[in-house]
């Protein structure tokens, strides 16, 4: 089950990193979020999810975005870029991602679907 977790967050992660490298190269708006139905209460549970798992050893820090309709809702940092170094995360940090071809293809189809594009044909 944990490695499944695991596999599931890389994904998602994967997917927000694509997120947050057009937000920052400005090319998604910011907007907040009760404009896009979301509750600004609810996502501060993000942070809190993020604390537990770097409280856990499970990473160090991390990058996290939601978008909807092409504007960025959540856009936030969490914990350390470098642990020894004691930097803090920035949001345009760049992470090193090995031995991830299915989360990539994985997201991709997502992506494909969510537009209605055809990701295969017979």
């Amino acid at each position: 089950m944990r490695k499944i977790i695991r596999l599931y967050s890389v994904t998602l992660f994967i997917l927000f990193f694509c997120l947050s490298s057009a937000a920052a190269a400005g090319k998604i708006s910011s907007v907040k979020p009760e404009k896009e139905g979301f509750s600004s209460e609810r996502l501060e549970r993000i942070h809190e999810l993020m604390q537990r798992n770097m409280d856990e050893g499970n990473f160090a820090g991390a990058v996290t975005v939601i978008a909807k309709n092409g504007r960025v809702i959540h856009f936030e940092t969490h914990g350390m870029m470098d642990l020894e170094a004691n930097k803090p995360m920035e949001k345009d940090a760049i992470f090193r991602i090995m031995s991830m071809t299915k989360p990539v293809v994985g997201v991709s189809i997502l992506m494909l679907l969510e537009e209605g594009k055809p990701f295969f044909s017979l």
